[in-house]
């Protein structure tokens, strides 16, 4: 009798375990592989999509706290928010004394999307900003053509990758992922990243620039040539401060 009630038991821990590995995991394999498997789509997300229009006129600044984000610009005057993806990730819009606020409820304690959300913020080409502050939780930041007199960029696990920003104060900050920035133009600089690296090409000379760059378990590459892990220069132009915890680091002007 006591064997069958092992049996029993161990028949029932293996089927939670299979169960639970499905439920949470599963939406994953549905979303990021070719495999479809109609078991993994439990409690299947509804898929919403619109786009809304915004004078810029009303506001100086752009705060985003969401899971992932496409921001750029275009030809228009109007600032334009798009969203395709589940609806449980809509995001809030809202428009109070001068700060543009876009938010995602997080997913914290609940079933993952099994549907990939996209978020997307075009901004008039020739309309800077006064501050643009972006803080995404898990997935990527895509920022392209951006101007503001400060710019910030935080992403907890994923990848950030900006384009042609300009910015007094540009900062960017990464805990897992990597730090990826074309182009850009800034007086002041400010880079951390626990575990990945830091790409920087920089749209103007850095010759006067001061520097305090490090990679504790990497190495600092300045125009191709490597430095060591440590790299400190003066300079009056500006400022450049990267720190990459477990990653490299690799400036280009």
């Amino acid at each position: 009798m006591k064997k069958i009630y092992l049996t029993v038991l161990t028949i029932i821990t293996v089927l939670c375990i299979i169960f639970g590995t499905i439920y949470h995991v599963g939406p994953y394999v549905n979303r990021y592989t070719k495999f479809n498997f109609p078991f993994f789509s439990y409690g299947k997300d509804k898929i919403i999509t619109f786009e809304q229009k915004y004078p810029p006129a009303e506001f100086a600044t752009i705060e985003v706290d969401c899971l992932s984000v496409i921001l750029k610009t275009y030809d228009g005057e109007d600032i334009l928010v798009s969203y395709d993806g589940s609806e449980r990730l809509k995001p809030e819009i809202n428009v109070t004394n001068g700060e543009f606020s876009v938010k995602q409820k997080p997913l914290r304690g609940a079933k993952p999307s099994n549907v990939e959300s996209i978020l997307t913020i075009s901004l008039p080409k020739d309309k800077k900003m006064t501050g643009i502050d972006i803080d995404a939780d898990m997935g990527s930041v895509d920022a392209t053509g951006i101007k503001a007199e400060a710019i910030t960029m935080k992403l907890d696990m994923g990848s950030i990758t900006c384009d042609g920003a300009e910015a007094n104060e540009l900062t960017v900050d990464t805990d897992m992922g990597n730090a990826e920035l074309k182009n850009v133009s800034f007086k002041e600089f400010d880079a951390s990243a626990d575990m990945g690296r830091v790409e920087l090409l920089s749209a103007k000379s850095l010759e006067d620039y001061s520097f305090d760059c490090s990679a504790d378990m990497g190495s600092v590459m300045i125009n191709g040539n490597t430095v060591g892990s440590d790299y400190t220069k003066t300079g009056s132009a500006g400022d450049i401060t990267i720190s990459a915890s477990m990653g490299s680091v690799e400036i280009h002007y």
